[in-house]
């Protein structure tokens, strides 16, 4: 039972500090998942009335896979780090600068 608990503790300390890391940025991920879940919302009532099999013959099928699979692997070349890697881009902190006080 220990194991199980420590991995939860373990998690917790991670969230905890990928989330203090986050500060400054939270709002716009906020806002950002709005977004992408408004815009899937809206293509899938979209998409969802179009008939595929009448849209897309079953000849251009599979190059549509092949085309998909091209696009990945061109852009996995130009992309400069390994695969799920982690990149926070943070603000840079503000330096604090000691004011000595005045002499009387």
């Amino acid at each position: 039972m220990s194991y199980v608990t420590n991995f939860f503790k373990a998690i917790w300390a991670k969230l905890t500090e990928w989330w203090t890391e986050l500060r400054g940025w939270r709002t716009f991920l906020f806002n950002g998942v709005l977004i992408v879940l408004a815009v899937i919302a809206k293509l899938y009532e979209y998409l969802a009335g179009v008939d595929w099999i009448k849209a897309i013959e079953t000849s251009v099928a599979p190059w549509i896979v092949i085309f998909a699979a091209m696009v990945n692997v061109g852009l996995r070349q130009m992309t400069t780090t390994p695969p799920a890697t982690k990149i926070i881009v943070l603000p840079a902190p503000v330096p604090v600068v000691a004011i000595p006080p005045e002499a009387p």
